[in-house]
């Protein structure tokens, strides 16, 4: 059951940060009380701790509240289904008679295991699909995701600074005349990478301050003057190829899916709305001791559980 409970939270969502909200407080004197809400779904003491070890308690209350989000939240679909069910066919195929055992390895007990495991994967990912979605306009204001290729005359590269922008002027010449910008990027020895056209945000890390700044404040394609990089020692032309999100949407949508704290985001915001709470002393402890990000009550459940047995 431990293993099964591992990879189980592996898909679900990828172990990301679960939140809740309020304060709980409760004596949980009987195995039928709720231990922990999420939404109008509450689940027992007896529905987790009657199948859980102790060093598995606090990924089975993750699993647990994850299953009622996904449940309230996302529909499953045929397509769903038919995705899980190719996953476990794609195994089957791939291991033959070892099939079984690759199963006990990964800690599934049966194939049913398995493809719900493969299934509850099709659904997180359906999730995170739905809060793009739903904040689709509030993520491209923060983002300002735009289409653009560049070019980079490091002065390093050169004799001098002066020489870096001098080649920077000249290239940028031959861009307004006609010339293609990949094509001059080579001519010039620029990064082909930077040359060629990439869905860019201000979240972009790579990105020079100052041709950030360029970026988020272009309204139109355009084409930019020679850039001074922020430490003066390079120099940037920026094409500007689209500001149209419509025309790169699944750009930005794969963007945002890559993103590391994507499933966090959509997890703090799932588990805020429906109010996830732990009412229960020992498990709010244990979630605490090994996923305190998972936390934010303000304070935790004033009363531990007696003994249900």
């Amino acid at each position: 059951m431990r293993k099964i409970l591992k990879i189980t939270l592996a898909v679900l969502l990828g172990l990301a940060m679960l939140t809740g909200c309020g304060d709980a407080s409760a004596t949980l004197s009987d195995k039928k009380s709720a231990l922990i809400t999420v939404g109008k779904t509450s689940v027992t003491k007896e529905q987790v701790y009657d199948h859980m070890v102790t060093a598995d308690a606090a990924k089975t209350v993750i699993l647990q509240a994850t299953a009622s989000v996904l449940d309230a939240e996302v529909e499953t679909t045929d397509a769903m289904k038919t995705a899980a069910q190719a996953k476990v066919d794609s195994y089957k195929k791939q291991f033959g008679d070892n099939f079984t055992t690759y199963l006990q390895y990964l800690g599934y007990s049966t194939e049913q295991d398995l493809y719900d495991a493969s299934l509850n994967d099709e659904r997180a990912s359906a999730l995170i699909d739905k809060y793009i979605t739903d904040n689709w306009d509030s993520l491209v204001t923060k983002y300002t995701p735009i289409m653009a290729k560049l070019m980079y005359f490091e002065a390093s590269s050169y004799s001098s600074t002066e020489a870096a922008y001098q080649a920077a002027g000249k290239a940028l010449d031959e861009v307004k005349a006609g010339a293609d910008f990949a094509t001059t990027a080579a001519k010039y020895k620029s990064s082909s990478t930077l040359a060629a056209e990439q869905l860019y945000t201000r979240e972009t890390e790579s990105l020079d301050y100052n041709v950030l700044q360029f970026m988020t404040t272009a309204t139109t394609p355009t084409l930019s003057t020679v850039i001074a990089n922020e430490a003066v020692d390079g120099y940037y032309i920026v094409q500007i190829t689209s500001v149209n999100i419509e025309q790169y949407k699944s750009n930005f949508v794969s963007y945002l899916k890559g993103l590391t704290d994507m499933s966090n985001t959509v997890n703090a915001f799932y588990f805020t709305k429906h109010n996830f709470t732990i009412y229960d002393i020992t498990t709010y402890n244990l979630v605490k001791s090994n996923y305190a990000a998972y936390l934010v009550q303000k304070t935790g459940p004033k009363t531990t559980s007696t003994s249900s047995n």
